[in-house]
């Protein structure tokens, strides 16, 4: 039996701006990322269960999520990836099973839909509110991110999907977070922006659980690949998911 998880901590977003001498691709590239997991092992889920009326999800999942690795869930549309990283966060609970969660691990959790954004606030407003950074700072990382002139005061809101992304990209690459939970995190990237991420995440010292359909990022980035389908958790090769195969 696992220790129940003491808290978690989600979306503390920290942005620092480097000498990239204006290049967007250099500032995420190369965080300034403080990592305060001391002990190895981030996440552990035992024995976890869940079903959806009659229709199991899946079953006795077992899984240990460590420091420098970055796991990649695949799997069939609707088969309950979403599901069990909501209750490894502890967003909803599970029918059976255990998860640990290190107490003093940060997760930055991003869904499908970047509902750690609030529609209310600006761009300017979101990064002001989740950083340290200087109004000066803070317009020179938008203008980087195309968000110029008026375009910071726009409604995060009212913005497109594509600029959604790339807003939670910028935050997302410089957190202060040991622990990311990603769910399809290329959904409204463009090649270029999709390549940055790849490398970002490859270069991000901490623990990594991410969905994707995505074959290039799952092959390119992912240490270890598990596949959930029929309600069954398996680790598959990374062979099996390469491009081409």
């Amino acid at each position: 039996m696992l220790p129940r998880p003491l808290g978690l901590h989600l979306l503390h977003f920290f942005v620092r701006l480097d000498d990239a001498g204006g290049d967007l691709a250099l500032l995420v590239l190369h965080p300034l990322v403080r990592v305060v997991l001391h002990h190895r092992q981030a996440l552990q889920l035992e024995g976890l269960s869940q079903s959806f009326g009659d229709r199991r999800l899946f079953r006795e999942v077992n899984l240990e999520l460590s420091r420098g690795r970055r796991i990649a869930v695949i799997g069939p549309n609707g088969g309950g990836k979403t599901t069990l990283m909501e209750v490894a966060l502890g967003i909803q609970p599970a029918d059976d099973g255990d998860v640990w969660l290190s107490s003093v691990a940060s997760a930055f959790y991003c869904d499908q839909h970047h509902a750690g954004l609030s529609d209310e606030l600006t761009v300017y407003e979101s990064v002001a509110d989740e950083t340290d950074l200087t109004h000066n700072q803070i317009r020179y990382l938008l203008s980087k991110l195309l968000f110029k002139g008026a375009a910071v005061h726009t409604r995060v809101g009212d913005l497109s999907g594509g600029e959604r992304t790339r807003l939670v990209l910028a935050l997302l690459m410089n957190t202060r977070a040991d622990l990311l939970m990603l769910d399809e995190p290329t959904n409204h990237l463009d090649l270029s922006g999709i390549e940055v991420l790849q490398e970002a995440l490859k270069n991000f010292p901490g623990a990594v659980m991410f969905i994707s359909h995505d074959r290039r990022l799952v092959a390119s980035v992912a240490t270890d690949v598990f596949e959930l389908k029929d309600g069954a958790f398996s680790r598959i090769g990374n062979d099996a998911v390469r491009p081409g195969t």
